[in-house]
C-alpha cells in the first residue's frame, strides 16, 4: 500500500467507494468530502493505493480544521481525518512512501 497525493486518475475509484455502515457516522461520502476539499486549502487529500489502484482516502488537515482536534492550537501539527478505506484492505500491512505536497497552510 502507498500514500499518494490526489490525482485525476484516482477520482473514478474514489467516487465508487462505499462507506461501510460502521464508518458512516464518522466520515462523509467520498463525493461530498472531495467537493469540500477542493475549496479548502487547509485540507490535503491523500489517496491510499494498492497495486496502483485507489482503495482509500484521508485528509491531512491544518489550520482551523486541525485545531478543533487539539486542546490548544499548534501551528506545527497536522490532523489526519476523514479516513475512508475499502473493507478488503483493513488490517492489511501498513502504508509507506509518504507523499510530498507543495500545498501549505
Amino acid at each position: 500500500m502507498r500514500l499518494e497525493p490526489l490525482a485525476g486518475h484516482h477520482l473514478n475509484a474514489l467516487l465508487a467507494l462505499k462507506l461501510p455502515e460502521e464508518q458512516q457516522p464518522f466520515t462523509a461520502r467520498p463525493a461530498t468530502w472531495l467537493e469540500r476539499a477542493r475549496g479548502d486549502p487547509q485540507l490535503l487529500p491523500v489517496v491510499i493505493t494498492a497495486d496502483g489502484a485507489a482503495v482509500g482516502l484521508f485528509a491531512r488537515s491544518t489550520g482551523l480544521d486541525r485545531d478543533r482536534y487539539l486542546l490548544q492550537p499548534d501551528p506545527d501539527a497536522v490532523a489526519l481525518t476523514s479516513l475512508i478505506l475499502m473493507s478488503a484492505f483493513r488490517n492489511v500491512a501498513s502504508a509507506h512512501a509518504p507523499c510530498n505536497s507543495s500545498r501549505t497552510s
